[in-house]
Parts: structure tokens; C-alpha cells; sequence
């Protein structure tokens, strides 16, 4: 059984704060684009949902020894985060730099 140390606990529980707060949001985005009256932005919508199962399959597979995954979690979602809040209207997520996130 492989041991961990505090700070990679702490990490590791930061990163998957980092995720559930991001599915928040584009859960919140999602009932703001759904509650619109015509034009709806199906489009858009398609996306959020699209990105909220894509976080969600990051939730369910990071893994406290996976150091890289961590770290990027925090530091790219954790960036996301803190760049929506306090920003009213829906935001659609950047493709680009979710190509480049580790491998699982």
C-alpha cells in the first residue's frame, strides 16, 4: 500500500474542489442559457453539458499519486475558476488548453 504525505492530500482535495467548482458553474450556466427565451443558444448549451461530463470524468478518475494531474488541475481549473467568478454571463470553455491536459 502506497503512502501519501499531508501536502498531497491537501492537493489532492484541492484539485477535485477545483473540478466540482467548475461543474458548479457550468451547471448554473447551463439553467441561465436553458431559461432564456428564443433565440436559445442550443449550441452553446451542447458545449456546457459536453464539459460538465468531461470534469466529471476528471473527478472520478484522478488519483492521489497522479502528482502531474494534480498540479495541473489546480493550477489550469483553478485558474478557470477564479477567471468565472463574479462573471454574470456564461462562458464557454477555452478547447485549447484542455487538449493539452495529462494523460489519465
Amino acid at each position: 500500500m502506497q503512502k501519501w504525505t499531508q501536502d498531497q492530500a491537501i492537493a489532492f482535495e484541492s484539485a477535485r474542489e477545483c473540478i466540482t467548482h467548475l461543474i458548479a458553474l457550468c451547471s448554473g450556466d447551463i439553467a441561465a442559457l436553458e431559461s432564456q427565451v428564443e433565440p436559445r443558444d442550443d449550441a452553446a448549451i451542447t458545449t456546457l453539458k459536453q464539459w460538465q461530463d468531461a470534469l466529471a470524468e476528471d473527478l472520478r478518475t484522478l488519483r492521489l499519486h497522479d502528482v502531474a494531474r494534480v498540479a495541473w488541475i489546480r493550477s489550469e481549473y483553478g485558474r478557470r475558476a477564479r477567471d468565472r467568478i463574479g462573471r454574470p454571463e456564461p462562458r464557454l470553455p477555452d478547447r485549447r488548453s484542455t487538449v493539452s491536459r495529462p494523460r489519465k
